[in-house]
């Protein structure tokens, strides 16, 4: 980096506003997000983002716990496969079993448990039948429930048992009335429990006994009240997708929906609601049951339209153009999107979504088609004016500085006309570059690019010659910070560079100049059947950039070139530096004519609380630095408690936003400032070395440097101040 000092110059670089690109169609998009079929417009509106309902056609269905729209099921009453059940003799099989007839309200043959006698759980002769093979979670059960005979202590029972992967178990449970009895204290390792809704219950690999994870709260429905006192039918309706447990009662004016984590009261450990097809086995207690199990199964081809059409505004792009659907696909399922448009107007449409599976018995579940349709950049003109070559004007003084973060950067330019000569304005928004030279102009070394306000034009007292003030701030606030998002789509499901770079690109910044090779973390939500990363269309940009960087914990700004990025938090590599400050140099290039440390700790926070997502989703994480707080002798003891809590509903990765927040507050930071006349390249990022006597700090430390203040004066010296941060103290 070194180079003999000899003179430092200034040079600016006014360019076209539309030097690096020129925007000439706009972008736009909109999430088309599952609704009730009964949400429809009536009529045109002016909103684009509002939701313009679906057309079911009798084909669909909207499952409102999870917001999602799929294929509605169907089944076949049929005769029972006998063929399809371990029926008596098998080994794996309980009590008195056998296929009813079909007749009278029957119609098609059960499955029949007809062991009437009292107190069969005891006996060991309670029903218990399992499947032959395993089948999918999807059941339509119809069960006749006889009533209990006198004098039997089994408390009505029938269950569904679904062996699911035999890791994690799951059963179904649909008591009757009455205290708990011995099969229940049995199942679940408990006495005294008082159970009369409908219970899920898990069982994890190696434990004992099974957890209650939840209950359907309907006791109040007189079906369930009469268990075992009279005659009861129930249909059941089981399925199992999305991550969540769908259950149907008849009689119930709701669906009851489980999908969420629960714990084992054995084990203690965490598991993540998941059922797919395994064995499924019934149990019956109580009295006789009658039981006709039957595949739920789904169209192999469905078809989905919305009600209306929409038609984007004239500037933007007329081509509809759909990404991937955010959905839940099982194994064998699909779901594509083309559009579709209204006959006599080319212009207005919609998209045509169809839902296809191999697999009938499991279903695709659409939760939102994601319309974006791709702004239009054209390369730029560039006609540079560089100060130093022109006959009208001479640059005197240039001086700038690069925000903390790679944000807020400017530079401040004063321009005299040269004798008999008249300045010319700048272009309006024009493209400026500040560039320093410390060798005459051998070698320049770019310390800024942005864009410009208007100009300030000023010609003092007794002077003929004009003289203006050029202040350029970064492209993020001269650019960026004036610009609304727009109408758009929600950001779910898009890789984070992805979506950084789309976003920019509808504020007129081309792809050249962003840089997201390092962003690969996808944008994802914590609860399916939630959008995240959903604008409204008068966010400013840079709002919506911190949105994107921040659900996945990374950074973003824009460097002294222009390009504009999206990176994880950068790590310091042990014993790497750029640059030494030494005491002992004796070249002038690395004289230090100013140098102050400081312990800073108003960030500082001895106890950091991150959520990411909400409701049932979310998750959170606390880290403390408790010594702070209780221990005198504690290196960062300030007797004191400092909490922050931060939230991030549209977050993802936890460990990344805390490790990232805490790396900034949950230390004190010792800062280190100096003054220089070499090295413009030294930037913000780049690792220096400390060897400097007098600052109480261990030689070899290594700072970040975090920002600086740069200046050519009118001497023909370069001046820079740097702020950098201590990120590594030697052993």
């Amino acid at each position: 980096m070194s180079m003999a000092y000899t003179r430092a110059v200034g040079r600016l670089t006014v360019d076209n506003p539309h030097a690096d690109a020129l925007l000439t169609v706009a972008g736009f998009g909109r999430d088309w997000n599952a609704a009730e079929a009964n949400v429809q417009l009536k009529g045109s509106t002016a909103d684009l983002g509002t939701s313009l309902g679906w057309d079911f056609g009798g084909l669909f269905e909207y499952l409102k716990d999870i917001n999602a729209i799929g294929p509605i099921g169907s089944w076949a009453e049929t005769d029972t496969d006998e063929s399809a059940w371990q029926m008596p003799p098998s080994a794996d099989t309980l009590g008195l079993w056998k296929l009813s007839p079909s007749s009278g309200a029957l119609r098609v043959k059960h499955l029949h448990y007809y062991d009437a006698a009292p107190n069969r759980y005891s006996a060991g002769q309670w029903g218990r039948i399992r499947s032959t093979n395993a089948i999918a979670p999807n059941l339509l059960v119809q069960v006749w429930r006889s009533p209990t005979t006198a004098g039997d202590y089994d408390r009505p029972m029938f269950g569904l048992h679904f062996y699911n992967d035999r890791t994690t178990e799951y059963a179904l449970c649909f008591p009757g009335a009455g205290p708990a009895d011995e099969f229940w204290e049995a199942l679940t390792g408990t006495t005294g429990q008082h159970v009369l809704q409908p219970t899920l219950l898990g069982k994890c690999a190696g434990d004992e006994h099974w957890t209650v994870i939840a209950a359907m709260d309907c006791s109040a429905i007189p079906t369930f009240r009469d268990i075992g006192s009279r005659p009861v039918y129930q249909t059941i309706r089981v399925e199992a997708e999305g991550g969540k447990l769908l259950v149907t009662v008849n009689g119930l004016p709701f669906s009851w929906t489980f999908g969420d984590k629960w714990r084992s009261t054995e084990s203690k450990a965490q598991h993540e609601f998941n059922l797919g097809n395994g064995y499924v086995e019934l149990w019956a207690l109580g009295g006789p049951v009658k039981v006709l199990v039957q595949p739920v199964t789904y169209p192999a081809s469905a078809v989905l339209r919305p009600h209306g059409y929409i038609v984007a505004p004239s500037w933007c792009n007329q081509t509809a153009a759909y990404r991937e659907p955010v959905a839940d696909l099982p194994a064998g399922t699909a779901i594509t999107v083309e559009s579709e448009a209204l006959p006599g107007n080319a212009k207005a449409t919609r998209p045509k979504v169809t839902f296809t599976t191999s697999d009938t018995g499991r279903r695709a579940l659409l939760y939102c088609v994601q319309e974006y349709r791709a702004p239009t950049l054209v390369a730029g003109t560039s006609d540079p004016t560089v100060t130093g070559s022109s006959a009208s004007s001479q640059l005197v003084a240039l001086s700038g500085r690069i925000g903390e973060r790679w944000r807020g950067s400017m530079c401040h330019a004063e321009i005299v006309s040269k004798t008999g000569a008249a300045l010319e304005w700048p272009k309006a928004n024009a493209k400026i570059i500040g560039e320093v030279s410390t060798d005459d102009g051998a070698t320049w070394v770019r310390q800024f690019t942005g864009h410009v306000p208007p100009p300030e034009l000023q010609r003092p007292e007794r002077v003929l010659a004009s003289r203006y003030v050029q202040d350029a701030q970064d492209i993020i606030e001269s650019r960026l910070a004036l610009k609304d998002l727009g109408v758009m789509c929600s950001f779910q499901g898009w890789q984070s560079g992805e979506a950084f770079e789309a976003v920019c690109n509808c504020a007129g910044i081309p792809s050249a100049k962003v840089n997201v090779a390092s962003a690969t973390k996808v944008l994802t939500t914590t609860t399916p059947g939630t959008r995240i990363l959903s604008f409204r269309e008068d966010a400013k940009v840079p709002s919506v950039l911190d949105g994107i960087a921040n659900a996945v914990g990374y950074e973003w700004g824009q460097d002294q070139n222009g390009v504009l990025f999206l990176r994880p938090p950068l790590t310091h590599t042990a014993g790497a530096y750029d640059y030494t400050l030494d005491d002992d140099s004796t070249d002038a290039e690395d004289l230090v004519s100013r140098i102050k440390a400081a312990l800073s700790y108003g960030e500082f926070a001895n106890v950091l609380r991150v959520q990411v997502g909400e409701g049932g989703g979310a998750k959170a994480k606390s880290l403390a630095d408790l010594d702070s707080v209780l221990t005198p002798g504690a290196l960062r003891f300030i007797g004191d408690l400092r909490q922050r809590y931060m939230s991030f509903p549209d977050g993802s990765d936890l460990d990344a936003i805390t490790k990232r927040l805490w790396e900034d507050m949950g230390r004190w930071c010792l800062v280190v400032e100096w003054t220089m006349h070499d090295y413009p390249g030294l930037m913000p990022d780049n690792y220096v070395r400390v060897q400097v006597a007098g600052l109480r700090m261990a030689t070899g430390t290594i700072l970040r440097v975090l920002s600086k203040q740069w200046a050519v004066e009118e001497s023909g010296r370069y001046t820079q101040t740097l702020v950098g941060r201590v990120v590594e103290v030697p052993a």
